[in-house]
């Protein structure tokens, strides 16, 4: 447990320092072309992924730099993130801060993410994508895990809930495989597909099916999602 503990905290540090020196290196670029922040998405939908269930809805933006910030509300949590959307050559990257709340209780922590295209077969992009995000509860567990709700101790040093994320896309479908750490709960896994289907020219529908492995039998189960994404015409 010391050694999980040390690793995660290794982690968090590592990540800290990858966001400043890499919003270092786009911060003269983003204030040189500052002019505002104009809404780029409005997402909507129901049902359960990896990070949803039940009712969400979110509201991105995006400035003339690399500039990004994401509010997104759902039944039983919330949060907001803000940081840089950055391409290294064909790579691009979102390196974000994100801050929230979950059954009651604050967290925050960094969010970092990079796609790798790598192919293009018949016109659509063949692609990977990694994802890390760790969230750090702050004094209290949500109030659904706190022992005496749901009778399970919490051993860990740290109030952590971590999720991680690979994602092999292939134009609008991606196969996703990820990974949750989540308090009393930990390394439980989700296996999916996920499709995006074109409605008109700036509106996208989004369907997916998680294949939920939880630790307890009776908690494994398919998870459905349905979603659409509002962008404004360029």
């Amino acid at each position: 447990m010391r050694n999980d503990v040390v690793a995660r905290f290794t982690f968090l540090v590592l990540s800290v320092l990858l966001l400043i020196s890499l919003f270092g290196r786009c911060a003269h670029a983003q204030a040189a072309s500052e002019k505002g922040y104009r809404i780029s998405a409005i997402s909507s939908g129901s049902g359960e992924s990896p990070i949803t269930s039940g009712i969400f809805a979110t509201m991105q933006l995006k400035n003339s730099g690399c500039g990004f910030i994401e509010v997104t509300a759902q039944e039983t949590q919330a949060w907001l993130m803000h940081g840089c959307d950055k391409d290294f050559g064909p790579v691009r990257t979102n390196l974000y801060w994100s801050v929230g709340h979950q059954g009651g209780a604050p967290w925050v922590g960094p969010y970092l993410a990079a796609t790798i295209p790598f192919a293009k077969v018949g016109g659509h992009e063949i692609s990977l994508t990694g994802l890390a995000w760790p969230g750090f509860f702050l004094g209290r567990e949500p109030s659904s895990r706190r022992t005496e709700n749901d009778g399970v101790q919490n051993h860990e040093a740290l109030l952590a809930g971590w999720f991680e994320l690979l994602s092999l896309n292939v134009g609008r479908v991606s196969f996703t495989a990820s990974h949750l750490n989540y308090l009393d709960t930990p390394n439980e896994y989700l296996y999916g597909v996920e499709y995006t289907k074109k409605l008109v020219e700036n509106v996208d529908a989004k369907g997916s099916v998680n294949w939920y492995q939880a630790k307890k039998p009776e908690d494994r189960r398919f998870m459905y999602f349905i979603g659409a994404t509002w962008r404004p015409k360029k």
